[in-house]
């Protein structure tokens, strides 16, 4: 099972994750993955990653799976314009979809429709 970050981009998903071990500790959960740092150093191979490269990585759905040691489960934290069939395909592509998984929206993770200042960081 992995833990890291993920885009919806033209209904695929993009994601840089790593398995579970391979995470660091950010307060009571194990992470993957810096949204920035992915979108600066892709080089994109395919012409969804290079739909993605088109805009601020900020302006796509997205959001992150996070494992939760203390309470043996996963975290994953989504756009609210997601679709349940996306989160469960977002779950299959990290490998949770036979352990706990929790879902909930962070204001964090909201694409250019979700969030209404978005024109102030275009």
């Amino acid at each position: 099972m992995k833990v890291g970050i993920f885009f919806f981009v033209d209904g695929k998903i993009i994601m840089d994750a790593a398995p579970v071990e391979s995470g660091r500790p950010v307060g009571d959960t194990i992470q993957y993955g810096n949204e920035y740092e992915f979108w600066k150093t892709l080089h994109p191979q395919t012409s969804t990653e290079h739909s993605f490269k088109e805009w601020p990585y900020y302006a796509f759905p997205r959001g992150k799976v996070v494992y939760v040691p203390e309470k043996d489960v996963y975290r994953l934290y989504a756009d609210q314009c997601l679709k349940r069939k996306d989160l469960e395909s977002v779950i299959k592509h990290f490998g949770s979809e036979k352990a706990a998984v929790d879902i909930g929206n962070d204001q964090r993770y909201q694409c250019y429709k979700c969030n209404k200042y978005f024109h102030l960081f275009t």
